[in-house]
Formats: structure tokens, C-alpha cells, sequence
């Protein structure tokens, strides 16, 4: 991140060695359909999916700007059926509506 709030590289799940700052993508986005361009033309990846964070790095390569806000809190990961139920859980007993025992 730019000092003026740029956004200039997104890197998708780094290696422990290419971690550059300690910032994390949460998933919520505003885009122009300009998107729609790139992953169109995206292959998949190593990984094999069409990765977003690709498409969005190359509308900063096409001189797009994308700025980011940061949000303070508890981040959970939600990407598995165990920590999906983690953070149903962790939302509930913030509501006081389970409690363990």
C-alpha cells in the first residue's frame, strides 16, 4: 500500500516469505465492471480457480486505482466446513446466544 492509500500489488494466500505487509483481504469489494474483463480472460490458477486478486492486479497494471479501508476486529476464516462452523460459533456466543460449557 501506497502511502496515499494505493493499493499496489495483491498477492493471493502468500508464502510465509512473500508476506510484504500485515494487511489481509477480507473479501468485500466495490469494483467497475471493468472486472468482468479480466477474469474472463484469466486462466486458472495453480491452485485451480480463476483468482480475483489476478484480475485486480492487472487493472492496476492498466493504471486502475484501488484503495482499501481497514477494519479493526477479529478476522476468522471461513474457507473450510470446520472454520465456517468456528465462526458461526464465535458470532453466536457474541450474541450471548450459545455458551459453552
Amino acid at each position: 500500500i501506497e502511502s496515499e492509500g494505493n493499493i499496489v500489488n495483491l498477492i493471493e494466500k502468500p508464502k510465509p516469505d512473500e508476506v510484504c505487509s500485515n494487511f489481509a483481504i477480507s473479501g468485500r469489494y466495490i469494483l467497475s465492471s471493468k472486472i468482468f474483463e479480466k477474469l474472463e480472460k484469466l486462466e486458472v490458477s495453480e491452485r485451480g480457480e480463476i483468482e480475483l486478486t489476478d484480475a485486480l492486479n492487472q487493472l492496476l497494471e492498466d493504471g486502475e486505482k484501488i484503495k482499501h479501508k481497514v477494519i479493526l476486529g477479529k478476522r476468522l476464516d471461513v474457507g473450510t466446513p470446520e472454520e465456517y462452523l468456528r465462526a458461526n460459533i464465535e458470532y453466536a456466543k457474541s450474541k450471548g446466544v450459545y455458551n459453552e460449557k
